[in-house]
């Protein structure tokens, strides 16, 4: 795991940026629609008080077309996160945020309806907390719950950076986002091992001619590409599985109900899973 105040840190200057960053690091509209879907299919019929737990307070999630009266909670290991982002404007009534471990969650098992996330297997080590991860959403779940959670991947085969500095000055990356998770998906030796913010950092060095050019355009505004600025000496570890290492560890505690992703740059590696319990 991560040095816990090199983590904190991380994530207190991610807090700061919120507002700096664009899809795929964020969830786009098609993404939200995406889980919207899923669950209003799941609430149909449904004559108790739908109950849902939100992963992380990804803001676009919390205010997102929950059931009428929906009891939300939302769990983050940030204080400094919830303090940023919580409440985001039309969370349900009484949503509250608590500060917690998603792989011990301190709420009754079988009490929640629906569980909801975005980029969260990211964040952990994988396959090891990411397992746990399965374990806890299981637990919590109802036997007809649904888990609805969109996941980073990376490519089977990995692409060179070579080839990625040559398509950012042909002008065939259209975003600096879509670039951080190329470069860390390109850099990461393996996903056991994760790659750290800190390698990104250095790779995206060797970008700086390439993207010269660019900045100030869409996409490349001078706050976006400044975002790169907390990857700076930071030993955080972010995890991109293959969808077939994903799928692995998701199906030893999930059916998959359905597999989509929106249109954006980089979408085909951020799909929203749906997935039920076994």
């Amino acid at each position: 795991m991560t040095d816990r105040a090199d983590e904190a840190d991380n994530w207190s200057q991610a807090s700061r940026q919120w507002a700096s960053l664009g899809s795929p690091l964020r969830p786009s509209s098609q993404d939200i629609e995406a889980c919207e879907r899923a669950i209003a299919r799941h609430a149909v019929a449904r004559s108790r008080r739908f109950s849902s737990l939100l992963l992380g307070v990804t803001p676009e999630l919390a205010s997102c077309r929950w059931p009428p009266g929906t009891r939300l909670v939302a769990v983050d290991n940030s204080p400094v996160m919830i303090a940023a982002l919580w409440p985001a404007p039309g969370v349900p009534a009484g949503a509250q945020a608590i500060c917690g471990d998603w792989r011990s969650l301190p709420l009754e098992g079988g009490s929640i309806d629906a569980v909801v996330g975005d980029g969260c297997y990211a964040t952990l080590t994988f396959p090891g907390d990411g397992e746990a991860l399965g374990r806890e959403v299981v637990r919590l779940l109802r036997p007809d719950g649904l888990f609805a959670i969109r996941v980073f991947l990376r490519p089977e085969r990995a692409e060179r950076l070579a080839d990625l500095r040559a398509a950012v000055a042909a002008g065939r990356v259209g975003s600096v986002h879509a670039l951080k998770w190329r470069i860390a998906a390109a850099v990461q030796p393996a996903t056991r091992e994760g790659v750290r913010l800190a390698d990104i950092w250095e790779a995206w060095q060797t970008f700086a001619p390439a993207v010269a050019p660019l900045v100030g355009q869409p996409g490349w505004r001078t706050d976006e590409v400044g975002s790169l600025m907390r990857y700076r000496d930071n030993a955080t570890r972010y995890y991109f599985p293959t969808v077939g290492e994903f799928r692995d560890v998701a199906h030893r505690f999930f059916v998959e109900a359905g597999c989509t992703h929106g249109s954006y740059e980089l979408a085909e590696r951020c799909p929203t899973f749906v997935l039920r319990p076994r």
